[in-house]
């Protein structure tokens, strides 16, 4: 039936809908999905019926007539139509094969995968294996306010006789729409009638398990009431029934609206080419609410928290943060940049394939799991990133272009003019989904990035030929063990990791000012609390008993939602939660299955004043003050990282990597910008003509060693640290005054020392005009590649060109830390200086525990205590020393792509995918009765005409090797401890070793493969990972 004359469309809204299952059976235990953008109402009553059952969320679908002129009617009963819907929904997923992430080779290829129940119809093709498809059939409804009809099949897995499947039921509304409500939230297995709940033994793949989540098509046929003639609606919409969404009015940093809209943007860019271009950016359209996400999130996950939490220096929320992310001027761009640094590459774009490899650690956002698996440092796959379309209106954005005009927003559907609605719709039931990471996935996997499933004349819709039970058959079976085991870096957005509870909330806002209420909310419990718990992680052979009571007790977890705030941020709290009734804890096997030489550096020194009245009156004598600032710098991060290493995470939260330390983020702020003050010294250096020195023997220090310009002597040594041993820290950071006595011959104090800098480069700029090279700019850190302050306003990577700018590099570091005058370098800033920092350490109330590490270790003392903790020191010594000869060679690159691998994948790479959890190993190893082991930040010498890449490589493999030897295959191929628990922390230092770039030829060394072969089709059971083929 063709579309009457003057009708450009006719089509079905939203073209996919979501529908989610709750296991509430009364009349009014169901709501409407969300149909306004940006506008999540929490249903009357909450999430939750009277009898503390889960609602049901549905789907309603529109129908949409376009004219030639561009008017839009919708298709109702008081418009004077009448409507047929068909729908067919099935569940496909126990017919369909093993799950394989989207990254592993040869997934779904002859030999290679599995399916799942094989001793059913295996000979089949996996849509006719038709005794594991659920399928409704053809449903037919109409008219207004219709009774339901059900969606309803049969499953028989590996019996004879079927058990008959609930997927949810149709209706209409009173003006004739459609109604579609999911099932009822019901996993079970058929094998025993009596046992419905079997311990779940694999990740995603139970035999003869069924849930009631599914996918199908909806069609209509429209009648008009005067004419009685009838038009058939273009296309065909989407229905899924999915999981529920268990943190209300929190989005994910990629949804399925965001991943679809990049899918369809690809087409754009690649027919366009090189004249591509991503349009208009508005802030309130596009770049506030990507970056709302994290803070948002932060309610429902202990790592966005700790980094965009209401206390947090990322809390976008914060009026500031406001003010200076909206506003598009130049005083703002390095606070843009720096954010922008912060966000990881988009995987789809082959050009940051390699930058992305020194990203894959979660110091960038988002800190969640990619489409390759559960977080893994040094494999970008297993790092979820933004969308292109995401990243490249982000960069607009960082540049200052883009538009910050109000956009109209709405509560109330109705409001919406009726042009705007079917797009409204569309973007409203996607932007609450899951669209990265999709491992498998929540309301789709994997396939939702696949351009061949898509109709690209009409946007975010699925082509015909697609097949009801298509779109889900890919996710986990049943949907609560993957539900589960997603904590930490899934998806908090739907199923939430740490919260606040409800009790916790009624507590402190009835004891502090409304507005110190967000702040306050500092104690957070894990949203899963009261199941039971995996063992996997030592037994791989165990059951999943977690996977299992989430599979009974889903129900009984808790809603968040939001609550009154009266502050710039929101607040989510938990509500409405059950009370969680198991079985006692089983109980678990009695047996546990476990899992050269130093160069000694030089002293450190300061120069001698050229004169008592000039202290610098050569460019010889500035570049080796410059030089000695730099070799300052670098003596302190060895004593603050070895601290920091020290500290041991609380036994509660040792294998929760949701645990956030305050002492441990304190002291890693104070070093990240003594990396930046380093940075900041060499860039002035090399603006007047210098070259910077890090790998020397002359400049790094062995331990313990004096700090110059103090008197009495001022120790500087590698010690745990305990409160006491703070002190060390404050004597390091320790304010200068300016009429202070003199405490030495020479150089009074370091403040004397930077301030002596200062003066010599106002006098040589006097006397020189050459003084500085503008043209070494190419060749600096700068803001957006480089370390930064941990506070946004407190000062960051300075190009240096001028004396201006000179002056301005030196003074963030005396304000930040070495001679600053006062506890604050402004009052009406948010930066506190290192002493203060360690102050509150030393003086405050935190406490914390410490290792028993050894002090001042020397990497050749362990040779005769473990060969193999000497081993590891040494490729620390080795990784220590190129993190520094990678930071030399960065002042003599200039080429932008090389400059970005040497700092995402070496420079990043190494701190944190190399160097902490190699000092995270060595403090976990007893080198005597009361001692432990402990990095040594040697200096490693490196062989002339040798890569240094290679030589780390090598030391690395030899650490391999040194515990290769004392453990051995487990024969039931699940690659879990296999190697040991050692070898379980060293082959990912491993594999991010191998991922570094050559300082020559800045690729990566060929150095043949890194990971063992793993047989296909093999899952790692409760580990959120799945094996890849060779």
């Amino acid at each position: 039936m063709a579309l009457p004359s003057g009708w450009a469309s006719l089509r079905i809204y939203p073209p996919i809908g979501f529908a989610r299952v709750g296991n509430s059976t009364l009349d009014d235990g169901w709501f409407y999905g969300p149909e306004v953008p940006g506008y999540f109402p929490e249903p009357n009553n909450g999430f939750k019926d009277i009898n503390g059952a889960v609602k049901r969320q549905a789907a309603r679908f529109r129908i949409y007539a376009v004219a030639n002129d561009g008017k839009v009617l919708e298709i109702t009963k008081k418009n004077g139509w009448d409507i047929a819907w068909k729908i067919q929904v099935m569940n496909k997923k126990a017919s369909w094969y093993t799950f394989m992430g989207k990254t592993q080779d040869g997934h779904f290829e002859s030999g290679y995968t599995t399916l799942r129940n094989p001793s059913v119809q295996a000979k089949l093709p996996p849509d006719q294996r038709d005794k594991l498809i659920v399928d409704s059939g053809i449903q037919s409804v109409s008219g207004c306010n219709a009774k339901s009809v059900p969606l309803a099949g049969k499953f028989y897995g590996s019996k004879t006789e079927p058990t008959d499947v609930y997927l949810g039921e149709a209706r209409t509304d009173e003006q004739g729409r459609l109604v579609v409500l999911a099932g009822r939230g019901l996993s079970k297995s058929i094998a025993k009638e009596d046992d419905p709940y079997p311990y779940i033994m694999t990740d995603f793949d139970s035999p003869d398990w069924i849930d009631d989540t599914c996918d199908g098509w909806i069609t209509a046929t429209i009648t008009s009431t005067a004419s009685g003639k009838s038009v058939d609606a273009q296309g065909k919409a989407r229905v899924i029934g999915t999981t529920p969404k268990f943190a209300n009015g929190i989005y994910a940093p990629t949804s399925l609206y965001d991943l679809m809209e990049e899918v369809y943007e690809r087409k754009k860019r690649a027919a366009q080419g090189d004249s591509y271009s991503v349009g208009d950016v508005s802030w309130y359209k596009h770049i506030w609410p990507l970056l709302q996400r994290p803070p948002l999130l932060s309610w429902v996950n202990g790592q966005a928290n700790g980094g965009h939490g209401p206390n947090s220096a990322g809390n976008f929320f914060d009026e500031g943060w406001q003010n200076s992310l909206s506003d598009k001027s130049k005083v703002h761009e390095a606070i843009r940049k720096g954010v922008i640094m912060r966000m990881r590459l988009p995987e789809t774009n082959k050009k940051y394939d390699s930058a992305r490899a020194g990203q894959a650690y979660p110091y960038f956002m988002p800190w969640l799991s990619g489409d390759g698996g559960r977080t893994t440092a040094g494999d970008p796959s297993t790092f979820a990133s933004v969308t292109e379309l995401q990243y490249d209106r982000l960069i607009k954005w960082s540049e200052g272009s883009f538009d910050t005009t109000a956009v109209k927003t709405y509560q109330n559907f109705d409001d919406i003019p009726v042009e705007e609605q079917p797009s409204a719709l569309t973007k409203a039931a996607l932007e609450a989904t899951i669209g990265a990471p999709l491992y498998p996935g929540i309301e789709m996997s994997w396939n939702a990035e696949d351009d061949k499933i898509y109709d690209f004349n009409t946007p975010f819709t699925i082509k015909p030929e697609v097949n009801a039970g298509d779109l889900t058959r890919f996710l986990s079976l049943p949907w609560q063990s993957d539900f589960y085991m997603c904590r930490s870096y899934w998806w908090p957005s739907a199923r939430p990791d740490t919260v606040v509870t409800e009790e916790d909330y009624n507590i402190v806002s009835q004891s502090v000012t409304p507005a110190n209420i967000a702040k306050k909310l500092n104690d957070r419990k894990p949203w899963e609390r009261g199941l039971h718990q995996n063992y996997t992680d030592v037994y791989s052979d165990q059951p999943l008993f977690a996977n299992t009571d989430m599979a009974k007790n889903w129900h009984k977890l808790g809603f968040i939602v939001q609550r009154p705030s009266f502050g710039p941020e929101p607040i989510f709290v938990e509500t409405q939660r059950g009370i969680i009734h198991r079985p006692g804890k089983e109980t678990l096997p009695a047996q546990h299955t476990p899992a050269k030489s130093g160069v000694v550096g030089g002293p450190l020194k300061l120069p001698q004043p050229d004169s008592k009245n000039q202290p610098i009156t050569t460019i010889e004598s500035l570049r080796t003050h410059l030089q000695t600032a730099m070799a300052i710098e670098l003596a302190t991060i060895p004593l603050y990282l070895f601290g920091m290493y020290s500290v041991k995470i609380p036994d509660e939260y040792a294998n929760d990597p949701r645990y956030y330390d305050p002492v441990i983020g304190a002291i890693r702020g104070v070093v990240a910008e003594e990396m930046l003050h380093l940075s900041l010294a060499g860039n002035v250096l090399l603006a007047v003509g210098g070259n910077p020195k890090l790998y020397d023997p002359r400049y790094i220090p062995s331990y313990p060693a004096f700090m110059p310009g103090r008197v009495p002597k001022l120790w500087l040594q590698l010690r745990k640290a305990s409160k006491a041993n703070i002190q060390t820290f404050i004597d390091v950071e320790k304010r200068e005054k300016t009429d202070a006595p003199p405490e030495s011959d020479e150089y009074e104090t370091l403040g004397q020392f930077y301030d002596a800098i200062k003066i010599g480069l106002k006098y040589l700029s006097s006397q020189n005009h050459k003084l500085f090279y503008p043209e070494s700019a190419a060749f600096q850190f700068a803001p957006g590649l480089g370390y930064q302050a941990k506070e946004r306003d407190a000062g960051g990577s300075v190009v240096v060109t001028d004396l201006d700018t000179a002056l301005e590099a030196l003074s963030i570091i005396v304000a930040q830390g070495e001679g600053s005058p006062g506890p604050y370098d402004d009052p009406d800033k948010l930066e506190k200086d290192h002493y203060d920092v360690f102050m509150d350490l030393r003086f405050g109330p935190a406490q914390w525990e410490v290792y028993p590490v050894v002090e001042n270790p020397v990497t050749p003392d362990y040779f005769k205590i473990d060969r193999r903790i000497y081993q590891v020191s040494l490729t620390f010594d080795a990784a220590y020393c190129f993190l520094l000869r990678t930071i030399e060679t960065l002042w003599h690159v200039e080429k932008y792509s090389n400059r970005q691998n040497l700092v995402l994948k070496n420079m990043y790479g190494i701190m944190m995918g190399v160097l902490a959890p190699l000092a995270k190993f060595l403090v976990s190893q007893p080198i005597s009765n009361t001692e432990r082991a402990a990095p040594c930040f040697g200096y490693y010498e490196f062989k002339q005409g040798v890569s240094e890449l290679k030589q780390v490589q090598d030391e690395m493999a030899a650490a391999i090797n040194a515990y290769v030897s004392v453990t051995k295959e487990t024969p039931d191929q699940v690659a879990v401890h296999d190697y040991g628990a050692m070898l379980e922390t060293l082959l990912p230092i491993q594999t991010t070793i191998n991922n570094l770039v050559d300082l020559n030829s800045f690729e990566k060394l060929d150095v043949g493969p890194t990971k063992k072969f793993k047989l296909p089709g093999v899952e790692n059971r409760g580990a959120k990972g799945f094996a890849k083929g060779a």
